[in-house]
């Protein structure tokens, strides 16, 4: 493997000073709870922080991303249960990524490339807005960072079993990142392609023992709880088969978002693509590919992923689309762009990261926005049922998920033991003839629901309250 060539100097300075930018950046646009998952994540947290975790009754995959629930559900009993205490654990990891861009880009390309990458890391707009947002992504890439970082780090030791610890630490990290997101795995197959030419050594074995190490404990829980060790990869893949039959987007997603064609996608990820083509063009025109290989293959496999891996393989279903899942990706677009940048001289390099970080905060505000305008009715009825004081709730989707969290001082069934005798109901539960008295049902405008004794409230964002009296 190329190694970038020393540098004497401390970076500490820089280093600190793009936390503090990533701070401030995620702290200004935070937006509290807003996204459906996440309404998911904070409710079988705040169930876990009572105790309430029974294996055998978790269904789906929300409740299996351990390391987003679990650290959430410390956070809640340090803080209390709310959106700041929600926000925390994802806050820290963000930061982490940053400091991490540091140092796989100095790992990399060398000292400049790793202070420019931190930059790119701490201003790009995924990473602000979901930096404050109880979802997994940006656990996700803190692992599977790791993970390349305790890799390369481990290849530079010679002999047969030279780095082994290294590459168990590497594979027991991306193992920790499959409790956060099947998708994890994807560093398994980059680090097979690098060993291809980096040359595989028996010491590399320790790699799949640390991930399986990782697993470990979750079989075991299967096997004792249910007769079955693979029980939760199993009930996580049925629902994003599922998904995939009911939400597909269909391919090229990707390519629309990154190439700006998809508005919601440009505002994501800036304009860091475009340096990043504009960084492949050049070093394929100068013949200098093999300088940027690493992480061009890290990059390259994770596409191909997300643009055609499937959910399941028997039948074959295309992977259910979020332009936020790559993510996982940014690292090696950012390390290529941060090695080009670096290339140029100081002033254009000044001016290049002026544009792209000042593009980069546009796209935060946007997304930012973007994400509180989507949670505006959601609390608005929230805020209207809760003068209600409803006997039960009947509601689906982002709705469902939302009020389930927000009334929990009002019941106290585990998020998975909904049903007939709970408190929160799915819509296709409410009675033809309408609710039991007290009750509420809340739908989307539009949707034939004529019952008697019912009263009306319309809520911004196109539903309305039906309450039974």
């Amino acid at each position: 493997m190329p190694q970038p060539p020393e540098e004497s100097g401390n970076d500490t300075l820089s280093v600190v000073a793009a936390l503090c930018c990533a701070a401030a950046l995620r702290l200004f646009f935070y937006s509290g709870l807003t996204g459906y998952d996440e309404f998911a994540y904070a409710r079988i947290a705040a169930d876990i922080a009572e105790g309430l975790f029974r294996l055998p009754d978790v269904s789906g995959y929300y409740g299996f991303r351990y390391l987003v629930t679990f650290p959430a559900a410390f956070f809640y009993k340090l803080l209390g249960q709310g959106a700041l205490s929600s926000a925390a654990w994802p806050f820290l990891c963000s930061l982490g990524n940053t400091a991490l861009a540091y140092f796989l880009g100095r790992e990399l390309f060398g000292r400049r490339a790793g202070v420019i990458s931190a930059f790119m890391q701490a201003f790009l707009p995924v990473s602000v807005v979901y930096g404050t947002m109880l979802y997994p992504d940006e656990v996700l890439v803190l692992w599977t960072g790791l993970s390349a970082l305790l890799f390369l780090k481990g290849s530079k030791s010679g002999g047969r079993w030279g780095g082994a610890g290294l590459f168990a630490l590497s594979g027991l990290l991306a193992g920790l990142g499959w409790h956060t997101r099947l998708n994890s795995a994807i560093m398994l197959p980059v680090f097979a392609v690098w060993l291809i030419r980096l040359g595989p050594r028996p010491a590399h074995l320790a790699l799949v023992c640390g991930f399986a190490a990782a697993l470990a404990p979750d079989w075991a829980a299967g096997a004792i709880a249910t007769g079955d060790p693979l029980f939760s990869m199993h009930s996580q893949l049925a629902k994003l088969s599922a998904d995939a039959a009911v939400y597909s987007s269909g391919h090229a997603v990707y390519i629309r978002g990154l190439m700006g064609l998809d508005l919601y996608g440009l505002g994501l990820f800036g304009i860091y693509f475009y340096l990043f083509a504009a960084a492949a063009a050049v070093y394929a025109y100068s013949k200098r590919l093999k300088e940027i290989w690493l992480p061009l293959v890290w990059f390259a496999v994770v596409f191909a992923y997300l643009e055609f891996g499937p959910a399941a393989l028997d039948p074959y279903r295309p992977v259910h689309k979020q332009l936020r899942f790559f993510s996982m990706a940014m690292f090696p677009v950012i390390f290529v762009a941060a090695a080009y940048v670096a290339g140029q001289g100081r002033s254009a390099s000044r001016s290049i990261m002026v544009l792209a970080l000042s593009a980069s905060v546009i796209g935060a505000a946007k997304m930012s926005a973007y994400q509180r305008r989507g949670a505006a009715p959601l609390r608005e009825a929230a805020e209207r049922l809760e003068k209600v004081s409803p006997s039960a709730i009947y509601a689906d989707g982002a709705w469902g998920n939302y009020l389930g969290y927000r009334f929990r001082h009002m019941h106290r069934e585990p998020y998975y033991m909904q049903g007939e005798s709970g408190f929160m109901l799915p819509l296709r539960e409410l009675p033809g003839g309408g609710g039991p008295h007290g009750a509420c049902a809340l739908i989307e405008a539009g949707t034939p629901l004529a019952v008697k004794g019912s009263s009306i409230v319309r809520v911004s964002g196109g539903a309305e309250i039906h309450c039974y009296i």
